[in-house]
């Protein structure tokens, strides 16, 4: 039994239609395991510069405790009378994305092959210790890889 010429051609458009979905389909598939390592690959530098930042907050907090920041007027005078000791004050307080805490930090330090940059952004006295605001950015030296913390810290000062 012959097949009319009509539905001869309806079977050769409905398989090439089929493959053509097949295709798209393989296409988009191999997209999404290239796109996902890459993106796997970038969220493991991400977590490697915020671990460095995570890790620097620690001894930043400490030194400035111990008052052995760049900008040592920060540590005790608030925010509002530190334009007595600077004469630019917007180059201290700037922390509006990293490269300003990267140009102008209170205490850096390097870890392996990441840096990390502390910042004081305010300072408030009260009558027993003070209230930081402190901006902190882990940066790979020599990759665009970073992270950027923000971190409130309070000293109590306890006397005799």
């Amino acid at each position: 039994m012959k097949r009319p010429a009509r539905e001869r051609g309806f079977i050769l458009l409905y398989t090439l239609i089929i493959t053509l979905v097949a295709l798209v389909m393989l296409l988009g598939l191999t997209y999404l395991i290239f796109y996902g390592s890459r993106l796997s690959g970038w969220s493991k530098r991400y977590t490697s510069a915020l671990e460095a930042a995570k890790g620097g907050t620690l001894e930043c907090l400490q030194a400035l405790k111990d008052c052995t920041i760049t900008n040592t007027f920060k540590c005790d005078h608030s925010r509002e009378t530190w334009s007595a000791f600077v004469s630019d004050v917007t180059s201290v307080t700037s922390h509006s994305s990293p490269a300003d805490i990267v140009q102008n930090p209170d205490w850096q330090k390097s870890y392996g092959t990441y840096r990390v940059y502390c910042k004081i952004i305010d300072t408030h006295g009260y009558t027993d210790g003070y209230l930081y605001s402190v901006e902190i950015v882990g940066r790979r030296i020599g990759g665009n890889e970073t992270a950027w913390l923000s971190v409130g810290y309070k000293v109590e000062i306890t006397g005799p």
